[in-house]
């Protein structure tokens, strides 16, 4: 019989304010808060963080986090949420999704992390067989970030995004650009899992799961690679940027959405 895997409320506090709600695995939280804040436009580097302290009171989190710039951050928040609720509801119409990505300054990703499809599945491998508290629980969601010179570095969480801000987080901390790596995630590429890879400057995501509709037009708009169910012999590249090579490259374009 499996384990359980840990489940912890974090309430994240910037400022003295209430930020969020969170449920997320009790580990690597500096590496979550610089991932979740840099998606967020809080911050743009880890300095920008000047305090960070983490309180257990049984299975709650508090984040009590103070920033160098507050009023740039409390702007940045206001506007995150306005940000993706801009993009809900786009439909197939390119100009008004080229509309919402100027409106909110965001700009076509110039990542120059290249590979191969067999690469990329075998990294893709090699994460899976290194998920140990999957193999433990079966419960947990994992993402991954592989650099061009093949160095891949892991984080596990019971939430998808989580594990995405994590390794993201990780890059941030350690000055990892995000233009020479791969991200690699076991969960679904949604709409918002590509809007925090374009904001570190991502070119290529992977994952075992599907890609969303919104999600393939939001990264064929940033000249993004974005490859779902990257497991066993199968992949499909749903949008190229040029990034992938190899011979099978564009014979299983997802062209029906």
């Amino acid at each position: 019989m499996k384990g359980m895997p840990e489940e912890y409320t974090l309430e994240l506090v910037v400022e003295g304010v209430a930020a969020g709600s969170f449920q997320i695995t009790p580990e690597d939280l500096e590496d979550w808060l610089a991932g979740f804040l840099y998606a967020n436009r809080m911050i743009e580097t880890p300095e920008d963080i000047r305090d960070a302290e983490f309180v257990r009171r049984g299975f709650v989190l508090e984040a009590r986090v103070a920033l160098r710039d507050p009023l740039r951050a409390r702007r940045a928040w206001e506007r995150a949420g306005q940000e993706l609720a801009r993009f809900i509801g786009i439909g197939d119409g390119c100009e008004s999704l080229r509309s919402a990505l100027r409106a909110l300054e965001i700009y076509p990703v110039r990542g120059a992390w290249r590979g191969t499809i067999a690469e990329i599945k075998d990294y893709m491998t090699t994460m899976v067989r290194s998920m140990e508290k999957y193999k433990a629980t079966g419960g947990v969601h994992g993402a991954a970030i592989v650099t061009q010179g093949g160095e891949l570095i892991l984080r596990e969480d019971v939430g998808r995004h989580n594990a995405v801000d994590k390794v993201i987080g990780y890059a941030l901390r350690h000055g990892i650009p995000g233009e020479e790596i791969l991200l690699l995630g076991t969960g679904r590429l949604t709409l918002q899992m590509i809007l925090k890879a374009a904001r570190y400057g991502i070119g290529v995501a992977a994952s075992r799961s599907a890609a969303t509709h919104q999600a393939v037009l939001l990264a064929g708009e940033l000249g993004m690679d974005v490859l779902g169910y990257v497991r066993g012999g199968n992949a499909i590249l749903y949008t190229s940027g040029g990034r992938i090579k190899g011979d099978k490259v564009g014979s299983k374009l997802a062209s029906s959405l």
